[in-house]
């Protein structure tokens, strides 16, 4: 009985408007960090190294931006870190934690679409050109074999010197009709 009076209270209080004195706590821990970082002389790049944060990350939490924050999972190893690099004491950026809000997930649906594919930037687009080359390739062969099946199309070059008046050329052309 009590645990489900636990759960309900913790379901209302995250459904409940954020108080006031929660926001400033969020706040003056926010500004905790840039206080400490810049007590101990790190700037966000050496502090970023150090703990392996992200600069976006690190920004955001001093500025108190709480749609650059990662979620919650990786918000308190992320805030254990800052913790014990800053020499801050245990749980001193709670309110962070309790005031930050899980980003929210955009799910993707998955289908295929033929129009919708970036040729040769994505696996689909090159799979679908690397086939469009192959089917071309041989459908070209097939048609080269035809025409020499059917004798329309000779494989031995023609000689220019039989190319250079009017009437050869008329010649050539009535054969290839008649052979049509």
């Amino acid at each position: 009985m009590r645990i489900s009076n636990l759960v309900k209270s913790e379901e209302e209080s995250e459904d409940r408007p954020r108080s006031n004195s929660d926001e400033s706590d969020f706040l003056n821990a926010c500004k905790l960090i840039t206080a400490q970082r810049e007590k101990y002389g790190y700037s966000i790049n050496a502090l970023s190294k150090k703990t392996r944060i992200s600069i976006y990350v690190l920004n955001s939490l001093e500025k108190g931006r709480k749609n650059g924050f990662p979620e919650k999972t990786f918000l308190r190893k992320m805030l254990q870190e800052i913790e014990t690099e800053l020499f801050l004491p245990k749980l001193s950026l709670n309110p962070i934690l309790k005031n930050s809000e899980s980003p929210k997930r955009i799910i993707k649906s998955i289908e295929f679409n033929p129009l919708n594919i970036s040729l040769l930037s994505s696996w689909k687009g090159s799979l679908a050109y690397l086939l469009l080359i192959f089917i071309a390739i041989f459908s070209l062969n097939k048609q080269q074999q035809f025409l020499l099946k059917i004798n329309s199309k000779t494989i031995e070059p023609l000689d220019s010197s039989s190319l250079s008046n009017d009437a050869n050329i008329k010649i050539l052309e009535e054969n290839d009709l008649n052979n049509n």
